[in-house]
């Protein structure tokens, strides 16, 4: 499907209202393959891999930055059947800042939004002044995507890469990552991303979102650690907040069948009302802030 100077590669399954995945940085529509058929007994499910990421190739300049892919995708929303009556957007990682930046674009285009720890705060510190000028140098240097991709071919690499979200996966979810980070154009698109990433004039915005927002949040991720999530939960009146114990930033792909239940029991909820959920069925919680 070629709309808006991409080729998108996007899958749909499942009737009901519509679900709309988004995956972070550096993945793909395959971190969702778990939790797809799950979602899919009570909604129409479309999941897609984001601009420059895996087979959602860019067929000019691409502009990847969070404002430029927020309209890409909501051009593709403009052009398929959508089914009618309420829009679940469901965010992990960058996906969630995608999804608010969507909503806030263009009041109306979903109805709830279901952040999977979700990078919505800005760095800060030694981080930002570390991270992007080395993301901005990688993305003007092509033969590093091609270097990282042949360093991800070798499994210890990829191991110490995946051990860093404090995630454990299986050996399809490694072979899976394996795969895309073995792919030049794929790490390119990512590194790309991350040059253009700003999150300094969204986070302010967040407040002004006027649907359900909801957070999930994993006790042992590496990456996006849960205190980002109470401090969102504080920063939108009315948010929620689930902390999941024993896994990490890859949840969804650890136990998407906890994660399935708590994104249902949002999806077709009508209460909203603000609370920190401290236990869910087989989803252990943890108050303990990191």
């Amino acid at each position: 499907m070629n709309i808006g100077g991409y080729q998108w590669h996007l899958e749909r399954t499942g009737t009901g209202p519509l679900c709309l995945l988004l995956h972070g940085t550096g993945a793909s529509a395959h971190s969702w393959q778990q939790l797809i058929p799950l979602l899919a007994t009570q909604h129409t499910v479309v999941s897609l891999d984001l601009p420059g990421h895996a087979r959602t190739r860019s067929t000019k300049q691409a502009d990847l930055s969070l404002p430029a892919m927020a309209n890409a995708i909501l051009g593709l929303l403009d052009q398929l059947d959508i089914p009618p009556g309420p829009v679940t957007g469901v965010g992990h990682s960058a996906g969630a800042a995608i999804l608010a930046q969507m909503a806030l674009r263009r009041p109306g285009c979903l109805t709830r939004l279901i952040s999977l720890n979700g990078a919505l705060v800005p760095l800060n510190g030694l981080a930002r002044l570390t991270f992007s000028p080395l993301a901005r140098a990688s993305a003007r240097a092509p033969f590093l995507s091609s270097l990282f991709a042949r360093r991800v071919q070798n499994p210890a690499v990829l191991e110490r890469l995946l051990r860093q979200t404090g995630s454990t996966l299986d050996t399809a979810g490694i072979d899976a990552y394996q795969s895309l980070g073995s792919d030049a154009q794929h790490v390119s698109g990512a590194l790309q991303m991350m040059a253009a990433w700003r999150l300094e004039n969204l986070y302010p915005d967040l407040p002004r979102l006027d649907i359900p927002v909801h957070f999930i949040a994993a006790a042992k991720d590496r990456m996006i650690p849960p205190r980002d999530a109470y401090r969102l939960q504080a920063h939108i009146a009315g948010s929620t907040l689930d902390i999941v114990d024993k896994v990490g930033h890859l949840a969804h792909e650890e136990v998407p069948d906890a994660i399935a239940r708590l994104i249902l029991r949002y999806s077709t909820s009508e209460q909203d009302a603000p609370t920190t959920h401290q236990t869910e069925e087989d989803v252990h919680a943890t108050a303990a802030r990191a």
